[in-house]
């Protein structure tokens, strides 16, 4: 209980650090702002500033998954009753697929479970554009894996997962941010 309090703490500190980045506007004189070159400078700042609150959003939306991923796969361990817990589960591509190797069910469930859970995550986290950063927490995934296991990943059993794991993630989210900021009408604007 207490680990989910401080993951929760930490999302949530991160979240305000990067929505206060987001929402600190220049700070100008009018006359200043009405020439070109000072337009030009506080458009900059701004762009920074969303820049600066888009590049937290995404790695508090990694650090998210993988502390999920981590979770949800040593319970599945447990559930599973496996001896051995690798670090490097949420990378292993290349275990075979069948349905009678536990380390294998593990594996896949650990990832469509994490995959499930974080679109949920993450419609709090961002409230917009969850699309956007799951498909960059994937492509980024995919990349790990590849570098970790010193590999491409070939089985297109596990790109399959990959890829139903990510719609899960995408849908989830995006209907979770739907709903809850349904009253905000700048949110359906943007949509």
């Amino acid at each position: 209980m207490s680990l989910f309090c401080l993951v929760h703490t930490t999302i949530l500190c991160l979240r305000d650090r990067a929505c206060a980045l987001a929402d600190s506007r220049p700070r100008t004189h009018a006359r200043w702002l009405s020439s070109g070159l000072g337009a030009h400078v506080a458009a900059n700042k701004e762009r920074n500033g969303e820049r600066t609150a888009v590049f937290f959003n995404l790695l508090l939306c990694l650090m998210v998954f993988y502390t999920l991923y981590y979770m949800i796969g040593s319970v599945c361990f447990g559930a599973f009753r496996l001896e051995l817990f690798d670090g490097l589960f949420p990378f292993d591509f290349k275990t075979q697929a069948s349905m009678s190797s536990p380390k294998y069910l593990v594996i896949l469930l650990s990832m469509e479970l994490t995959y499930f859970i974080s679109g949920l995550v993450f419609a709090a986290i961002v409230k917009k554009w969850i699309w956007d950063y799951s498909v960059t927490v994937t492509l980024s995934h995919v990349v790990l894996s590849s570098a970790l296991m010193g590999a491409f990943p070939v089985a297109w059993q596990w790109w399959v997962a990959i890829l139903i794991g990510m719609t899960m993630m995408i849908c989830n989210g995006q209907l979770v941010a739907y709903f809850v900021c349904q009253k905000n009408h700048s949110y359906l604007s943007d949509i």
